[in-house]
């Protein structure tokens, strides 16, 4: 393992950006879209064709996130999915940058660059779905830069700073909602008396600068929110990001916190060398033999504070998927760089045996080696393309637009043909649950969640264009969780106007029938 002190700056932030690419390779070698970059996919290559996001294509993330695919698939084309995980490690790349500067700016420049080298390492720790560009991914761009600005403390251009920061922070919550919560223990800091002493201000500058941050936040929100009412989707935007996020459990339900738990074991397991770095940053920094806190307790509080933002954003919703665990890596990178650094350069020795130079390198090295064997499976796993995805692209015309009933959008880009719907995924028809035990749980009936007016917009969106084929991805179920036939004028549709044409691992693909469908002005109920 290269050590942080070796060679000149411009050889050792070489040596980080190769490091990235071996760590992400596995993804950068995909032909296939990871994970949650289907579903986002499917959203951006709509909105390509003019189509808007919340009104024409329905998923639950905020406006950012898909005008970010959006762009991506706008320069390197529907379906170059290459160019999308080229474009995921670049903005890794520009996120270790900034956690570099704060590293270097709370610390020194060695432990900027080992923080630099933690996050490529650990952003996508252990599952291979998290090699994906998701909106954890995304917000820790604006995070880590929007955290430097705040901490800078420069006496020249602050108000302006802060304008920023309060922006790239608003930028990272419209990226993926949790990311606001970040924005508070920031917004504390500048009100703290230790932020006052250190810029020699009175209390009146210190609230002019929490001000400062807040203005910028929503001054961002407030341009974002000015183009979505321009486009008519204001509201459609407010509900989806916001408002359809409940889950039918309280937060107290052992059925969550058990899985909580679960996840939580997982993560420190495969992300131990920071969990340790941490614990002994936070219980040693303040000792005066280590001193990586000497005079810098408002930003020992501040980091602190971020920690347990971080902790609170990715439990709130309760599912706590592994994704949601990217959240922690950029503060926990930050805060065990310094005991690595001070360790691997010999300025420090810890007594525990964890901290031994060679263990330590031994234990990273063996980290990264695990974490490439796993993606590299589970990846080479998921390489090939659906049954479904395949005969449609052998058997239909690239034009023909098509309606998957199921929460199962990789087959729109398996088949790489655009959805008829607005309807990218079921869940709104259904009333299907995200992350609970009861999503599948055939005995639960979710009927009470079915969005209000759905069926009579799904019949609005056939009517304008009659899907060519409709594919049933539930019926690949052994026991479906939704059949066609709970819905009368959805199975009225598909028994009469349509005929089966193959049964596939995926499900049943039915293909239209030449002629009119009466069913299609049939009552919905």
């Amino acid at each position: 393992m290269t050590t942080p002190n070796l060679g000149s700056l411009s050889a050792k932030t070489l040596l980080l950006v190769l490091l990235a690419v071996l760590v992400r390779m596995p993804a950068l070698i995909s032909p296939k879209a990871i994970d949650d970059e289907r579903i986002y996919s499917v959203v951006g290559i709509e909105m390509l064709h003019g189509e808007l996001m919340y009104q024409d294509a329905i998923e639950r993330k905020p406006p950012l996130l898909f005008w970010t695919y959006e762009a991506i698939l706008g320069i390197g084309g529907d379906y170059n999915w290459h160019f999308l995980h080229f474009a995921g490690l670049l903005w890794i790349l520009l996120t270790m940058w900034g956690i570099y500067k704060l590293a270097k700016l709370l610390f020194d420049k060695d432990s900027g660059l080992v923080a630099a080298m933690f996050y490529g390492v650990f952003v996508g720790w252990a599952f291979w779905g998290n090699l994906a560009m998701n909106g954890e991914v995304l917000m820790n761009l604006p995070i880590a830069w929007g955290i430097y600005f705040v901490l800078k403390n420069s006496r020249s251009f602050r108000v302006l700073e802060l304008f920023f920061a309060g922006v790239l922070l608003c930028c990272a919550f419209l990226l993926k909602q949790p990311a606001a919560i970040m924005a508070i223990p920031l917004g504390l800091y500048l009100l703290s008396p230790g932020y006052r002493h250190k810029m020699q201000a009175i209390w009146l500058v210190s609230f002019l600068h929490a001000g400062v941050l807040t203005i910028g936040f929503f001054s961002c929100l407030a341009v974002v929110a000015a183009i979505l009412h321009a486009q008519g989707i204001l509201d459609a935007a407010f509900y989806w990001t916001i408002s359809d996020h409940d889950i039918p459990h309280g937060l107290f339900d052992p059925v969550f916190w058990t899985r909580g738990i679960g996840m939580t074991f997982a993560f420190i397991g495969s992300c131990g060398v920071l969990v340790v770095g941490t614990v002994a940053a936070l219980k040693m920094g303040n000792k005066k033999e280590w001193g990586l806190w000497e005079g810098k307790r408002p930003e020992f509080w501040a980091m602190t504070n971020l920690l347990i933002a971080a902790i609170i954003g990715l439990s709130q919703a309760g599912r706590f998927y592994p994704h949601y665990y990217i959240q922690l890596v950029p503060i926990l990178c930050i805060l065990a760089a310094p005991v690595y650094s001070a360790i691997w350069t010999k300025r420090k020795d810890f007594n525990f045996w964890l901290f031994k130079e060679s263990i330590s390198k031994i234990w990273l090295t063996a980290t990264i080696v695990a974490f490439l064997i796993v993606h590299s499976i589970g990846l080479i796993n998921h390489w090939a393309n659906s049954e479904t995805g395949d005969y449609l692209l052998a058997n239909s015309r690239p034009d023909y637009e098509v309606f998957i009933w199921g929460q199962s959008s990789n087959l729109y880009i398996d088949a790489q043909r655009r959805a008829a719907t607005r309807y990218v995924a079921t869940f709104p028809l259904t009333g299907y649950i995200f992350g609970s035990p009861l999503s599948w749980d055939t005995s639960y009936d979710t009927s009470h969640r079915i969005l209000p007016g759905a069926w009579e917009n799904l019949k609005l969106d056939f009517i304008k264009k009659m899907p060519e084929y409709i594919i049933d991805n539930d019926a690949a179920r052994a026991v479906p969780r939704y059949p066609i036939a709970q819905f009368p004028y959805f199975d009225a549709i598909v028994t009469n106007c349509y005929e089966q044409e193959i049964k596939t691992k995926d499900g049943v693909i039915y293909k239209r029938k030449s002629g009119d469908c009466p069913q299609l002005n049939h009552p919905v109920r």
